[in-house]
């Protein structure tokens, strides 16, 4: 559940943390400039806690038309093996009927515990399998090589 909590994306961001002293990476950039979702933004805010690799991924987004329902896919590898593939209504997602304005949005979103990166597509789509919004979303904790 951790992963379908992260949200959607259009414009590139990144945002680096230090966790237990070693730097972490979260990015999330669009993978479909033809999404029906319109003037995209997010940032990513730090939670005011010691453990910095936990961050809230603030999004908000211009809704043309009502959307009444649809998909959301998330396939997700960890250090290129697949550890998720799956696809959920989207009512279950956003609350439904979606009408249209501007919408904002907050979700965790966690660097991995141990060296690696997850790396995630999220699709959303409506009942006419139109591009509502697609994310490509980075996770990564690196090695850290100290002399």
């Amino acid at each position: 559940m951790f992963i379908i909590a992260l949200f959607i994306s259009f414009l590139s961001s990144t945002h680096t943390a230090t966790t237990n002293g070693q730097p972490s990476v979260m990015t999330v950039q669009n993978c479909n400039q033809a999404s029906v979702f319109q003037n995209i933004s997010y940032e990513f805010i730090p939670y005011n806690t010691t453990y910095e690799s936990k961050q809230l991924l603030s999004t908000t987004y211009h809704v043309p038309y009502v959307i009444k329902g649809g998909s959301v896919t998330l396939d997700c590898h960890f250090n290129g093996v697949s550890v998720v593939s799956q696809t959920t209504p989207l009512c279950e997602y956003l609350s439904c009927p979606v009408v249209p304005g501007p919408h904002s949005t907050r979700r965790d979103a966690e660097t991995p515990p141990v060296i690696g990166t997850l790396a995630c597509t999220m699709k959303l789509n409506d009942n006419y399998n139109n591009n509502l919004l697609c994310s490509y979303i980075t996770l990564s904790q690196p090695i850290s090589l100290n002399s």
